[in-house]
């Protein structure tokens, strides 16, 4: 009896894109003008819409401030960026998930301005749809 393989489903590789410190002003969740081009670039330079799967949008602050300020600030961010993914209609409110983390993972030491600078960031990974 001959059985027929079936070829390897095709790995959907995730799109991240990040979102530093400059596109925030400190202590402030209102996307600047650089990060409104910068995510209009990414979603509608290429007209990917209609391939996205999934969004999982993470938000990350320094260590200044208190605890729950870092959380909140890291929630807000993270929604700033949902909305205009929705009202751009590059993403339904359903494919997307918000993850806030304040200040519990740092990229850099908190210890100098640089070092903080770049832990305050919005990451997204945008899933993709396999293309037939």
């Amino acid at each position: 009896m001959t059985r027929t393989e079936e070829p390897p489903p095709r790995l959907i590789r995730p799109d991240t894109l990040k979102l530093g410190d400059v596109f925030f002003d400190f202590n402030k969740a209102k996307l600047k003008n650089e990060a409104v081009q910068m995510l209009r670039d990414f979603f509608t330079g290429n007209d990917s819409s209609p391939l996205i799967d999934s969004i999982y949008i993470e938000g990350h602050t320094d260590s200044i401030g208190t605890d729950s300020r870092n959380m909140a600030l890291s929630l807000e961010r993270c929604e700033s960026i949902r909305q205009w993914l929705i009202q751009n209609k590059i993403a339904a409110a359903a494919v997307m998930q918000v993850h806030p983390f304040g200040r519990s993972k740092p990229v850099a030491s908190n210890q100098t301005p640089a070092g903080r600078a770049q832990n305050r960031r919005v990451e997204m990974i945008v899933f993709r749809k396999a293309e037939n």
